[in-house]
């Protein structure tokens, strides 16, 4: 490929990218998380992106890479074991393959832990890095050893990595949202969000916070969280809510 060529793909690309890099462009199907990219020429020198559905209709591939949903915040950083600025075709499909070994590593094992909590639906993203709401609840359960969930106020930015779908409307009135944290494991954890009646006294107790979790994260539970409702399953949990606080 000619200079030009290299600099129209390099250019075209992006736009391809930015408007239509969920599917395929040559069928249209839409891209499945952790699946093989390709970019290039098809008939008439036009640039797209295809997916392994349609790789072999493609004139020229100059581009290739990995397609993602979730987890996005984890992209391992591939560095070609190479003494130049010209990467091999190996090169290229050992990085992709070392890519996809990652999320599949991941998705594995978000999967083998929403089961251990005993939520059902697809998992969200994992966070790896260092956050502050990620180190806050570390340093939480690392000095309450006892105990498995915990009720705390949110962070700001944290519930748009909660879901992609979650829609937060402003609280009503007496009323403020938090996050519910199940520990399955230490260093894997699982969080939902929680609007609570400010005005409702809920004590810090393991089965109380355990039962709250376990009624909220319930798939299609909405509407009011009732006293009744969280004590007659915190019993189960050797509780009972009628305690008053001292």
């Amino acid at each position: 490929m000619n200079r030009s060529d290299r600099r129209r793909l390099e250019k075209e690309f992006k736009k391809v990218l930015s408007t239509a890099g969920d599917c395929c462009g040559l069928c249209g199907k839409a891209l499945e998380h952790n699946s093989k990219t390709f970019g290039g020429f098809v008939t008439g020198s036009q640039i797209t992106l295809a997916g392994e559905c349609c790789v072999n209709k493609m004139v020229s591939v100059m581009a290739s890479g990995v397609y993602v949903t979730e987890n996005i915040d984890s992209i391992p950083r591939i560095k070609p074991n190479i003494k130049s600025s010209h990467v091999t075709q190996e090169g290229v499909a050992t990085a992709i393959a070392s890519i996809q070994s990652h999320f599949t590593t991941l998705d594995k094992m978000s999967d083998r832990v929403m089961r251990q909590a005993g939520i059902k639906g697809q998992p969200n993203n994992v966070y790896l890095g260092e956050i502050p709401w990620k180190a806050d609840d570390s340093d939480w359960f690392k000095a309450h050893p006892n105990r498995s969930h915990r009720m705390r106020p949110i962070y700001s930015g944290e519930a748009v990595t909660l879901s992609k779908e979650l829609i937060i409307p402003p609280p009503l009135e007496n009323h403020r949202y938090e996050i519910l944290v199940r520990q399955v494991e230490v260093g894997k954890r699982i969080r939902t969000v929680f609007c609570r009646n400010t005005k409702a006294y809920i004590p810090d107790e393991e089965e109380v916070i355990h039962a709250i979790f376990d009624i909220v994260s319930r798939s299609g539970t909405t509407g009011v969280l009732t006293f009744n409702e969280v004590e007659a399953l915190a019993v189960r949990y050797n509780i009972s809510l009628s305690a008053k606080p001292h």
